[in-house]
């Protein structure tokens, strides 16, 4: 049976955790001058934001992670070259959804966040931005390894995104 999506109370009511760390990017290089841009999600959408609603920046703990990420979506398209951009960010309201006690509150399973259908982690996306938060905190769907997706609309005075590095690299 499927999981149904938490009503809007119970993720809005879901305390929010503060994260710190360094993040992984990985972009095609002619997009180097826009790895903080959200342009790209808000135009086509993704697993979190569904299309033309909001945007959100894509990151990975792991550069093996983006890698993998970026091999699941490619689908047999030839891939062009790419930098590996670092990021360190600080903030203040992230909703951990490789939490389980979070999942169990909100009424999901780990699997339900890794399905190849979108519909259920865009709407929970939806809830999570409206809500206010930052950012999600979540599994991969392509490899182990978590991945951090940024809600920069909803970013506190007291957060920060800092671009580290911007590297060419090797698929």
């Amino acid at each position: 049976m499927p999981t149904q999506l938490p009503k809007p109370k119970a993720v809005a009511g879901i305390p929010a955790r503060r994260l710190q760390g360094q993040f992984y990017r990985l972009i095609a290089d002619h997009l180097r001058d826009q790895v903080l841009s959200t342009e790209g999600s808000q135009r086509y959408g993704g697993r979190y934001n569904p299309k033309e609603r909001f945007g959100a920046i894509y990151c990975s703990e792991q550069p093996a992670t983006c890698r993998a990420e970026v091999q699941a979506t490619a689908a047999g398209r030839t891939l062009s070259s790419f930098v590996l951009a670092s990021v360190k960010v600080r903030l203040n309201r992230v909703l951990d959804l490789t939490d389980r006690a979070v999942l169990h509150r909100l009424g999901l399973r780990p699997t339900d966040l890794v399905a190849p259908d979108w519909g259920l982690t865009q709407e929970l996306g939806r809830l999570a931005h409206e809500a206010g938060f930052e950012a999600l905190l979540v599994p991969s769907a392509a490899a182990p390894g978590t991945n951090l997706v940024l809600f920069l609309d909803n970013l506190d005075p007291a957060s920060s995104i800092e671009l580290l590095a911007v590297d060419r690299t090797e698929m």
